[in-house]
């Protein structure tokens, strides 16, 4: 598969200040030190704890937050190969009309002073795609293949409930054909059933115009049945890496384990869930060893004292990329 984005030792670092002279003395590693590649016309789940820099990630990619350090090697539609991590707000105006986000609360996102003709066209007017007569129909065109009606675009977002919002959110991400939508936990704040029908648009629009998405969720089930490979993140690192089917039959890290086991079963024979043990981590610590010791159950000596790499355990010719000392003997 061709690639549109290879991230390399990507690092987010937040300052924390003290004192009046806003002094720093440490720092929130919000995402440190990952690699990763994103394929064309794929769907990459990432999922993960609250704060374990799955958004965090999401935006550096989008570039609503410039990296601290690291590259974003990104493919354009030219074939030319750039570093976003590097570029200028202005550098960077080529991207915006490559790349959109479609954000996690329906109710936020949207201006609610702004009626949907506005908040639909407004990317075709800023990036100078189209204007006048041809915006409306634009909008009009974009809206009915949501499952919206085209009259609706007098109306202002408060006129509508969370699914049509979060419909609304994907025809303006949609309506300049971005060759990548980052949908930060879309579907997170809707009820299941609406859920499910959002999923399914999701998949019909990406074989229709053929995008890249990158899928953020906390919920498993969800990110298993519309991505094609998967990345668990952990306090800030990639701890396993491989395809969707794979994570769930074969899955080499202890945390991937008890998120998986965490999520709900309708069968009433399946085992007791044993949780994870203890607090997340510390962001703003410097581990020696794993960062994931202190609540893992299979963890030595060797994980306190020496951080694993990420290696490839490749199963079934695919690859299967962990973060474990022990991939192949703890279970």
């Amino acid at each position: 598969m061709e690639t549109i984005y290879q991230v390399s030792n990507l690092k987010m670092h937040y300052p924390i200040e003290r004192g009046f002279a806003k002094k720093v003395v440490g720092y929130i590693r919000a995402v440190n030190g990952i690699t990763f590649n994103v394929y064309q016309r794929e769907t990459l789940g990432l999922v993960g704890e609250s704060g374990c820099g799955k958004s965090t990630t999401a935006n550096c990619l989008i570039r609503l937050f410039k990296p601290s350090s690291g590259s974003i090697l990104y493919n354009n539609k030219d074939g030319q190969q750039v570093d976003l991590a590097r570029l200028s707000d202005h550098e960077l105006r080529f991207y915006r009309k490559e790349a959109q986000m479609i954000f996690q609360d329906p109710y936020s996102s949207l201006n609610p002073r702004m009626t949907i003709h506005e908040v639909v066209g407004e990317p075709l007017l800023v990036n100078h795609i189209a204007k006048g007569g041809e915006i409306t129909d634009r909008v009009g065109a974009i809206l009915k293949r949501v499952g919206l009606r085209s009259e609706y675009m007098k109306r202002y977002p408060h006129a509508f409930s969370g699914g049509q919002r979060q419909r609304v959110a994907i025809a303006r991400a949609l309506i300049i054909e971005p060759r990548v939508v980052i949908c930060d936990e879309p579907v997170s704040s809707l009820d299941v059933s609406v859920q499910a029908q959002i999923i399914e648009l999701l998949k019909d629009l990406q074989t229709e115009f053929g995008n890249t998405y990158l899928f953020i969720s906390h919920d498993l089930s969800v990110v298993r049945y519309i991505s094609d490979r998967i990345i668990v993140m952990y306090l800030g690192q990639i701890v396993e890496m491989c395809d969707s089917d794979e994570l769930f039959n074969n899955p080499l890290h202890p945390y991937t384990r008890a998120l998986i086991d965490a999520v709900p079963d309708v069968d009433p024979k399946k085992k007791t869930v044993v949780p994870i043990m203890g607090e997340p981590g510390d962001p703003s610590k410097v581990y020696t060893g794993c960062s994931f010791y202190s609540r893992c159950k299979h963890a030595t000596d060797l994980c306190a004292a020496q951080p694993p790499l990420l290696v490839d355990f490749p199963s079934n010719g695919k690859e299967h990329f962990v973060s474990c000392h022990h991939a192949q003997n703890w279970r």
